[in-house]
């Protein structure tokens, strides 16, 4: 019978265990929930292009590689920068007139040209390739970002995984993975260079700042670390690497495109533009306390205040660390009403180096604890912002198959699509069309077979036809029946439009007078 000793040493040893990798369960845990929620934005025709953001207008109005079939456009119009930087990866010489009408603020946008130039690099001249590498630029910086932080903060503490989890899942770095923006990037090199920083070589950090500073020019921002040499004339070097190729690009662009005055709105008076802000978020708790949204907003603006005020009341001017980091603060002052306003707001990517900075320094400790969860409380904001996968309203299913994705659409005669946790379904007046269509470069497409419901509100004779060829032929009613459609041809460009069409009763819902006769339920599609 094992004795109190041998007792006390197994828990001991239990114990041992969990400290050495239980942090590792905890990310190994927090990366699969990352990649789950990511995986929802990709579509298996479109790929990471729904990352871009491009809305109809900049669409239409865009270079013409945005019309390509296999990049996916917005069907509301909201869009956002991303569409713009992509556009640039596919003119990355700046050269083409057109830019001026196809990117919102050219002058702006070109100054953070790094991220456009590696997607054209990796494109080579072929527009749908650059697109999808812009847009799996912040996927890939994500992962690296994740691997980097490990180094910098490995989790073998409670305080490292809350440093982990809350930079990694912040609203920062969340908004700009899943708005294909260069925020991430530019973090991603910082903090690389934070890491070599450690190795003593501090011209690779400078030279790891430049590039971050060519990636979204606040960076420069953090190029105090300089005087992490000890003589001037080693500064003044390393100030050199980091601050000239933005000074000769600035330049550049600066003859391509006219400057953009309204850039000055982005500043303000010191503190003014903050304090309206901690203001309006308060208050949007106070008159809306159940609002989800609401209690994040105000844990985004906390953690950026917790980090500036540890920052200004803790100064170590002689750490790189808090080098990095004050830049930022003293930015945050003097920020304007527009990089503050919206949800979840740009100043929560912008003033990402100081919440790495920030994490980076909260000490070790149990109080450093609770100092390190109120400074990343922006990962509410973070897992909202993952949980935004765009769904099509139009896009009735879609699958990606041996033979090329496969998508069905609702087009004219539908009262657009519905859905729950269960089912997918649309409603038509009496007479609806669909559109099947595969991507695939086959001269030929391979045909499509599919199985749905087609359900009847009152009851009603349905026709089904491709053309002048009628493919199928029933009467429905409620539950429905099953509509097994094998073998759709397609056309040239892979598409095949089915027509459906009932003379029977119609009946009009109260409240919005849709007309109801027919609905198809749970599109699936069949391997034949």
């Amino acid at each position: 019978m094992p004795g109190p000793s041998s007792t006390t040493s197994s828990f001991s040893a239990a114990a041992r265990f969990l400290r050495r990798y239980a942090g590792w369960a905890v990310i190994a845990i927090a990366v699969i929930l990352g990649a789950r929620s990511l995986s929802e934005f990709h579509h298996p025709a479109f790929g990471f292009t729904r990352l871009l953001q491009i809305s109809p207008s900049w669409g239409q109005n865009g270079l013409p590689e945005l019309r390509e079939d296999s990049i996916y456009i917005y069907r509301e119009e909201a869009g956002y920068d991303g569409q713009f930087y992509a556009q640039l990866a596919l003119r990355p010489s700046l050269q083409d007139p057109a830019l001026n009408q196809a990117v919102d603020i050219p002058s702006m946008r070109a100054r953070r040209i790094l991220a456009p130039w590696i997607a054209a690099l990796v494109g080579m001249g072929d527009g749908h390739r650059t697109l999808s590498a812009y847009a799996w630029l912040n996927v890939i910086c994500w992962i690296g970002l994740g691997i980097v932080l490990l180094r910098l903060f490995p989790p073998d503490s409670i305080v490292n995984l809350v440093a982990w989890i809350g930079l990694m899942f912040s609203a920062g770095v969340t908004t700009s993975v899943v708005y294909a923006l260069t925020d991430l990037p530019a973090l991603l090199l910082l903090a690389i260079g934070m890491l070599v920083l450690q190795t003593g070589r501090l011209k690779t950090t400078a030279g790891l700042f430049a590039a971050a500073c060519l990636t979204r020019e606040t960076s420069v921002l953090g190029s105090l670390i300089v005087f992490q040499a000890n003589s001037w004339r080693e500064r003044i070097t390393n100030g050199a690497i980091i601050v000239v190729p933005l000074a000769l690009w600035f330049f550049y662009v600066s003859r391509v495109f006219p400057s953009n005055p309204d850039s000055l709105q982005n500043f303000a008076w010191p503190l003014t533009a903050l304090g309206t802000k901690l203001s309006d978020t308060f208050g949007a708790v106070i008159g809306q306390p159940h609002d989800k949204l609401a209690w994040a907003a105000l844990g985004a603006i906390i953690g950026i205040t917790v980090q500036s005020i540890w920052l200004i009341v803790r100064p170590q001017p002689r750490n790189p660390k808090w080098q990095l980091g004050i830049g930022y603060v003293l930015l945050l002052i003097i920020l304007g009403t527009p990089t503050l306003e919206g949800f979840p707001g740009a100043v929560t990517r912008l003033l990402l180096p100081l919440h790495l900075a920030f994490n980076m320094l909260a000490p070790r400790t149990r109080a450093g604890l609770l100092l390190i969860i109120a400074g990343n409380l922006s990962i509410f904001v973070g897992g909202y912002m993952l949980s935004q996968a765009p769904r099509d309203t139009l896009e009735l299913k879609h699958a990606n198959q041996p033979d090329g994705p496969v998508i069905v659409h609702i087009a004219d005669g539908w009262n657009g699509v519905e859905r729950n946790d269960y089912h997918t379904w649309s409603w038509s007046g009496g007479e609806g069309r669909i559109r099947v269509q595969r991507f695939t470069k086959s001269i030929e497409p391979v045909p499509v077979s599919i199985i749905f419901t087609l359900v009847g509100e009152v009851g009603c004779d349905v026709i089904i036809s491709q053309g002048n060829k009628t493919l199928w032929d029933g009467y429905t009613e409620k539950p429905g029946v099953t509509v097994t459609l094998r073998d759709i041809e397609l056309d040239s460009s892979g598409r095949a439009w089915l027509d459906f069409y009932t003379g029977g009763p119609v009946r009009v819902e109260e409240g919005t007078n849709r007309k109801l006769a027919f609905a198809v339920y749970n599109v699936a599609f069949i391997d034949d």
